[in-house]
């Protein structure tokens, strides 16, 4: 199941000098992700004679074991995502032209346990979190019809986390 709306406006604030334009956009998705595969030892591989530690490790780790060496799931896949932006243009006069642009997101990825599901194994499953966000600034000078001058600054930050499942 997925869900995505959202909201976007615009319009001039001062008729022919000063226009803004905004939106807003929201994701939600719950449901299973796709199909995983995953190699897991065989049913032979730990019946037959096995080192003691090797044994408990499995048992105690719930690994899963196949007849053929592999196993298929789905799990479960939660996502969480707005952003939203906004944009002004001024026109300060017939030959000079500023705007400035902000926008930001927010949004949280989880998949929950998808190779060894049902397993103790501490690397089932993956989770991320971001807060990106960026900012522009422009102005544009024109000397003639074949003499234009721009300067640009932007700015842009993205520190991506990936927080435990449990």
């Amino acid at each position: 199941r997925s869900n995505d709306f959202g909201v976007a406006l615009g319009g001039p604030v001062r008729k022919n000098r000063v226009f803004f334009f905004g939106h807003y956009q929201q994701i939600r998705t719950r449901g299973a992700a796709e199909t995983r595969i995953a190699n897991v030892p065989r049913t032979q591989q730990v019946t037959g004679t096995i080192d003691p530690t090797a044994a408990a490790l499995l048992d105690r780790l719930r690994v899963p074991i196949s007849p053929t060496g592999t196993v298929t799931t789905t799990s479960p896949q939660t996502a969480d995502f707005h952003g939203a932006s906004g944009r002004t243009d001024i026109n300060l006069t017939d030959r000079d032209i500023f705007y400035a642009r902000y926008g930001f997101a927010d949004y949280l990825f989880h998949s929950p346990p998808n190779t060894f599901a049902g397993s103790n194994l501490p690397t089932s499953g993956s989770g991320v979190a971001n807060t990106p966000m960026s900012a522009t600034a422009s102005h544009s000078h024109t000397f003639a019809t074949t003499a234009v001058n721009q300067i640009t600054a932007a700015f842009s930050r993205s520190i991506p986390t990936f927080p435990p499942l449990y």
